[in-house]
């Protein structure tokens, strides 16, 4: 077996679309976290006797809207290798399994995603090595997009 290095050169990244779609995959949680978290402050200012239920209540939102942020920032760090895959092979090998799963999350928004197969070669379930020796054949199992029934619902 011989170890060999692949390089993927971009010179125009699709006219950044994918970027778009990622930075505006939930614009509409954003939206609308931000005006619950804005009526609450609003009721904060004239009702002293739910004080404590809705200080409970913004914080929550707060930490939801943050958890939603920290999700696309994620994602924007480690996009590159969804470009690259995308004008090369559409495997990406990456043992960050947090991006994994957020990429996985937003498969039904950004298409592009469902046909990326991405392996983490220190899972050895996974067995990424064999799976790379053998060709690495788009099986469906290793996509972003799969989902078995147990996940669906």
């Amino acid at each position: 077996m011989v170890a060999q290095k692949k390089v993927c050169w971009l010179d125009d990244v699709a006219g950044d679309v994918l970027r778009r779609k990622v930075d505006s995959l939930d614009e509409d949680i954003r939206e609308e976290l931000l005006e619950k978290k804005q009526l609450i402050e609003d009721v904060l200012k004239k009702d002293l006797n739910n004080r404590q239920t809705m200080l409970g209540k913004l914080q929550n939102i707060e930490e939801v809207l943050h958890s939603v942020e920290g999700k696309r920032d994620a994602m924007f760090k480690d996009i590159h290798l969804i470009e690259a895959a995308l004008q090369a092979d559409r495997i990406v090998i990456s043992m960050d399994e947090t991006v994994r799963g957020y990429f996985r999350e937003v498969t039904q928004k950004v298409v592009e995603l469902r046909q990326i197969a991405w392996v983490n070669p220190c899972k050895s379930e996974e067995t990424a090595l064999e799976w790379l020796q053998d060709g690495a054949e788009l099986e469906r199992e290793r996509l972003l997009g799969y989902r078995t029934e147990e996940s669906d619902s």
